[in-house]
């Protein structure tokens, strides 16, 4: 009997013995491969009741702040606008997530839309006396869902000459590494968890979470019970062509020019550094979801459009012919990415606002 017990009380210190060394290993193993964006969402995105709001699930929307007169303004980026605007000034939205807000630069000045702003003053004709004011609405993680109803309640009050989608990454990420369903934002689960949690479920979901080796099982379950690559982004690719089609007939009907941008990626840089060859390998297996989605993407701002009657293009190979180092990540740029995005979006958009822009008007 006593030997007995003793096989026993040895055999549950293995396991115990066990476990901890399969949790040190995995929490070892994440210490030398950490994955940036996965970095980048825990510090700008991570759920905070506190940040809640409504339809947007994240940050707050502009038309929901207090309006103690019909002049109102709103900090977008730090860049205080207000509703009531100069017959002298042209202004420029660029909706999008984290790259639409220029992350990545090393200063603000440095942020792509600012040079863009600069650009287009600097360059624009004698005959054109209007000023061109350009604004990021670009919100950390925002998918097109989320821009959609950021245009709807907000953007608009704002009375924008021309605003610019710069998208398409961020549609797939919600997906592929925040698990969520196509067309949902990043992180809306821990939303339903939060709303929806008991009490023995939250505590089960702290000790799971916590621990290295059981969140890496989970994942391991949740990437088995996902569908194929190619049914997968056609989900998300119809989520994106939903919203972005919405978002070409709102500008049509507000009499707003629009242009749809499908943004660059790293895969498309012909010349990697060794940095971003680093980051490349960072994706891993999802990347097929990634390509193919965007691919879907591009041939959806295509299709609108021609029949929404709206500009677009596609900014994929903005990078494919510089060698050196552009990407700080998998996907935001650094000061020099910043700069040539500027340039390559001003040669785009100058047709637009210079050529349709009537002249001392």
């Amino acid at each position: 009997m006593k030997q007995a017990l003793k096989n026993i009380f040895f055999a549950v210190i293995a396991i115990v013995i066990f476990f901890a060394l399969l949790e040190g290993g995995t929490r070892l193993a994440r210490w030398f491969k950490e994955d940036q964006m996965q970095s980048i969402g825990k510090k700008t995105l991570a759920f905070d009741v506190d940040d809640l709001n409504p339809y947007v699930f994240f940050r707050s929307l502009p038309s929901l702040e207090l309006r103690p007169d019909d002049n109102y303004f709103y900090k977008f980026d730090e860049k205080e606008i207000t509703a009531k605007k100069t017959p002298e000034e042209y202004r420029i939205f660029v909706m999008g997530g984290s790259v639409a807000r220029g992350y990545g630069a090393s200063a603000p000045e440095k942020k792509f839309y600012h040079i863009f702003e600069r650009l287009l003053n600097e360059n624009r004709p004698e005959s054109i006396t209007r000023r061109f004011n350009v604004i990021s609405a670009g919100r950390l993680g925002y998918v097109s869902a989320q821009e959609l109803i950021l245009l709807l309640m907000g953007v608009l009050d704002f009375h924008p000459d021309l605003v610019i989608h710069l998208n398409g990454f961020n549609d797939v990420l919600s997906f592929t590494q925040y698990k969520e369903l196509p067309g949902h934002p990043i992180y809306f689960q821990s939303l339903v968890k939060a709303l929806k949690g008991v009490k023995a479920g939250q505590t089960v979901d702290r000790v799971s979470n916590r621990s290295a080796f059981f969140s890496e099982v989970k994942k391991m379950i949740q990437k088995y019970k996902t569908s194929s690559s190619s049914n997968s982004s056609i989900n998300i690719a119809r989520h994106y062509e939903r919203n972005m089609r919405h978002i070409s007939q709102i500008l049509s009907a507000n009499q707003i020019k629009g242009y749809l941008i499908l943004q660059p990626l790293i895969y498309d840089k012909k010349n990697k550094s060794q940095s971003e060859e680093k980051h490349i390998k960072e994706i891993g297996s999802t990347r097929p979801i990634l390509l193919t989605s965007l691919q879907m993407f591009a041939e959806s701002l295509a299709l609108i459009g021609k029949e929404e009657d709206i500009h677009w293009g596609n900014f994929r190979g903005v990078f494919e012919d510089f060698s050196e180092t552009v990407f700080v990540d998998t996907v935001h740029l650094n000061d020099k990415g910043q700069e040539i995005l500027a340039r390559a979006l001003w040669k785009e958009i100058k047709p637009i606002v210079y050529n349709e822009l009537p002249a001392k008007d």
